[in-house]
């Protein structure tokens, strides 16, 4: 695998919060909590980072997130991709073992561990982020260890569509290629690659390497649960 490196991290582990009205963001039904702040972060900036401790939790409002894992050499793996709606930051440890970045401009909730989760109504939002969290990770570990190339990207393109119809669909990738790499655990140059094949197959059309249309989304599933070994490039 290749190695890339680890991108630099500002210092402070919170960003800037202040106490403000709760209000819903994109749609997503925000847990309002006496003791929550509202935190604003621009892209790139580091919202817990391994090591830390881990007295908050994280509540998405708007934008994205990514969740890594620092290894020795420069490496990282990319553990999630979380947008509004979602939970971070939930661990039963007393340090964070993994760090959060904010991908772009992200507004979220910092909810007080302790009193957050042993708050009268918060119960089933964690939970159920909680199972979410477990079938995102199965479906991480399946991923590194036993599908191909193609068929890792295709699985990563078929999440981001959130739909099930077969019309062309319009996507914004939430990281870059590099990033991509580091999620699945490829080369950069197969990521490329394998983008390209995709292209030529017709089943996506890629607008200045961020925006992309899945012009056919039964082909896309069909390559993320089959692949095509003979086709895939590695």
């Amino acid at each position: 695998m290749k190695a890339f490196h680890m991108m630099s991290l500002p210092s402070a582990d919170r960003g800037p919060f202040v106490n403000e009205p709760s209000a819903n963001r994109e749609g997503c039904d925000v847990i309002r909590w006496p003791s929550s702040e509202l935190g604003r972060y621009a892209a790139r900036d580091c919202i817990f980072s391994e090591g830390k401790a881990s007295k908050d939790i994280f509540e998405i409002l708007e934008g994205a997130v990514m969740v890594l894992r620092n290894l020795s050499g420069g490496r990282r793996q990319i553990l999630d991709i979380a947008g509004a709606g979602r939970f971070i930051g939930i661990t039963a440890r007393e340090f964070h073992d993994c760090s959060a970045v904010a991908l772009k401009k992200t507004v979220l909730y910092c909810h007080t561990g302790s009193r957050f989760v042993s708050g009268p109504h918060q119960g089933a939002p964690l939970t159920t982020a909680l199972y979410d969290e477990i079938h995102r990770l199965r479906d991480l570990a399946t991923a590194l260890g036993r599908k191909t190339a193609l068929e890792r990207l295709a699985s990563f393109l078929v999440a981001l569509m959130d739909a099930d119809g077969h019309s062309p669909v319009e996507i914004s990738l939430p990281v870059s290629r590099p990033e991509i790499a580091d999620h699945l655990g490829l080369a950069l140059e197969t990521v490329c690659r394998n983008f390209t094949l995709l292209k030529g197959k017709g089943v996506i059309r890629i607008r200045g390497g961020v925006r992309l249309t899945i012009l056919d989304p039964a082909a896309l599933r069909q390559f993320a649960h089959e692949g095509r070994p003979q086709e895939c490039i590695e």
